[in-house]
């Protein structure tokens, strides 16, 4: 039996045992309604997923022809095959990715940024296509150029820098293996600006990658041919 101890006739341990109870209906109180926020926090955040505001841009496919033409809200382009999609890491409005596989294997890419430029290790590429703009939203070009590293004198630090090859100016890696063409406007570099349907001019980079084992000129060419902003 526990006794109390009485403090100015007052038991003190009864008090204390009545504070120490108090203290953890407190503390159970706090738990209690943390919990209960986090809760709705992730329900609201679970609710909402699946309204989020829609794409400022939709992809656009259809055929002409023998023509698969392939776009956004911004920009198109045609080629001869139906297997062109849009990545999963599209940015609408801001970074289109269009990917090219051959079965299960990615063999070409073309990125689209819209009014920004990317960071070098991005824009580093080893070779340009240079081009004119005509009509204030489409291109005239040139062919791809050989690699960049060839501007580089003999004994030069290979380092990724802006050289000038057809014309125009480009942010060259030399070094670099892949077939990736930056678009690059002859008296100008790779910050195309574009004239879109509604006036409103809009600057694009762009730049495609040939992914396969023996890569050639032969769809970046025609992509830039035939790409257009919207």
């Amino acid at each position: 039996m526990t006794k109390n101890f009485y403090i100015h006739g007052r038991p003190f341990y009864a008090n204390r045992q009545k504070k120490v109870r108090w203290r953890r209906r407190l503390v159970g109180m706090v738990a209690f309604l943390a919990l209960a926020v986090i809760g709705l926090i992730i329900y609201d955040i679970l609710k909402n997923r699946n309204f989020a505001t829609p794409p400022v841009s939709r992809e656009v496919h259809k055929q002409i022809g023998s023509e698969q033409t392939y776009g956004t809200d911004y920009f198109q382009f045609t080629d001869n095959t139906d297997v062109w999609k849009l990545g999963k890491n599209t940015k609408p409005g801001s970074i289109y990715y269009f990917l090219r596989y051959h079965q299960d294997t990615l063999e070409h890419s073309l990125t689209v940024y819209i009014n920004q430029t990317p960071i070098p290790l991005y824009l580093a590429v080893p070779r340009v296509l240079p081009l004119t703009i005509v009509s204030g939203n489409e291109f005239n070009i040139s062919h791809v150029s050989d690699p960049c590293g060839t501007t580089y004198k003999q004994g030069k630090l290979h380092r990724v820098q802006e050289v000038s090859l057809g014309g125009t100016s480009m942010l060259c890696d030399p070094d670099a293996s892949q077939y990736d063409v930056v678009f690059g406007q002859i008296g100008g570099n790779y910050n195309l600006d574009l004239t879109r349907k509604d006036g409103s001019k809009n600057r694009y980079v762009i730049i495609y990658k040939n992914l396969k084992a023996d890569p050639n000129s032969n769809v970046v060419e025609h992509i830039a041919k035939t790409f257009k902003a919207l």
